[in-house]
């Protein structure tokens, strides 16, 4: 297969904020898609074809497959996507998040697929101190999700070791945009300047995130689902830089107007990373590094209407 040939790619989780995004990025690039989600999903595109399906359903996958062309590439990311979901029932998020990916990498032994590209996180590397953290550091995760996410990195490494797939887990950061459903202090800040109001958050000032733009995270899923190298990949999809919570009010301040934050004496909860990691190794193997600055980003909320 020549690195220009159209590409057959299983994308799951197509309804969320990162995987429609793909999948219309792929189609509009000549790939044909097919995109599975426990959610209905309303993207309109002739090279894209979505169907309801959960990835723990392994006889409705198998019938997926078994009913579609080839698939080249699988680009997963579908399940439990952050802490704060289903944080009451770590058993479910564990069923979803491994389950399913043992789920999807038997199907794809079984029909011959041979690469993936897991969307990780950066919670698998549990609380750090110090950094740069590159992908050589050992992983210690401080919550259910994180370990899962461990957990399904090993799955995958198993199955590139034992079967000869190919691999790019990618360790993603904190993930902001107009399209994320989930809580974003970011998007609070930004709903609160515009409506006026004080914001109130459990985090200090002094607190610290990692926050990555979805068009950044995007291009990179896509850059890796491209990628024709056998073997194993392992890479951050990070900023490359942390900001404070106080930092982040006043790029908000400067983008919108007066924004009054009430902030807390907590620090970033345990389960977060504390410190910068770095993005060498998706600069090196695909040229790939954010593009989109923080105040572009709220730029990119208030063109959305947020």
């Amino acid at each position: 297969m020549n690195a220009t040939d159209s590409l057959n790619v299983l994308v799951t989780g197509v309804s969320g904020m990162l995987g429609r995004s793909l999948a219309m990025r792929l189609a509009t690039s000549g790939h044909e898609v097919l995109g599975m989600d426990i959610h209905p999903c309303d993207l309109q595109h002739a090279r894209i074809k979505t169907e309801v399906l959960d990835v723990r359903d392994l006889h409705q996958l198998y019938r997926l497959l078994k009913d579609s062309p080839p698939i080249d590439v699988v680009v997963h990311g579908g399940g439990i996507s952050g802490s704060m979901v289903l944080k009451d029932r770590p058993a479910e998020v564990a069923d979803i998040n491994v389950g399913g990916t043992m789920n999807l990498l038997e199907a794809m032994r079984l029909y011959g697929i041979p690469r993936i590209v897991q969307c990780s996180t950066i919670m698998v590397y549990g609380e750090v101190e110090e950094g740069p953290v590159d992908e050589e550091r050992s992983l210690a995760p401080t919550n259910v999700y994180g370990a899962t996410k461990a957990a399904c990195e090993a799955l995958i490494t198993s199955y590139v070791a034992q079967f000869g797939m190919s691999a790019a887990l990618l360790r993603i950061a904190h993930v902001y945009g107009p399209a994320r459903k989930t809580y974003c202090p970011l998007r609070a800040m930004i709903e609160g300047a515009l409506d006026k109001r004080d914001v109130s958050m459990h985090e200090n000032a002094g607190a610290k995130r990692q926050l990555i733009h979805a068009d950044d995270v995007v291009h990179a899923m896509e850059l890796a689902t491209l990628d024709r190298n056998p073997g194993r990949v392992v890479a951050n999809i990070a900023p490359g830089v942390e900001w404070r919570m106080d930092e982040v009010a006043e790029i908000v301040r400067g983008e919108i107007g007066p924004l009054a934050v009430e902030f807390g004496n907590e620090a970033i909860k345990r389960e977060y990373l504390t410190a910068p990691l770095a993005i060498d190794r998706a600069r090196e193997r695909w040229g790939w590094s954010p593009k989109v600055s923080l105040s572009e980003g709220v730029a990119d909320f208030l063109r959305a209407g947020q």
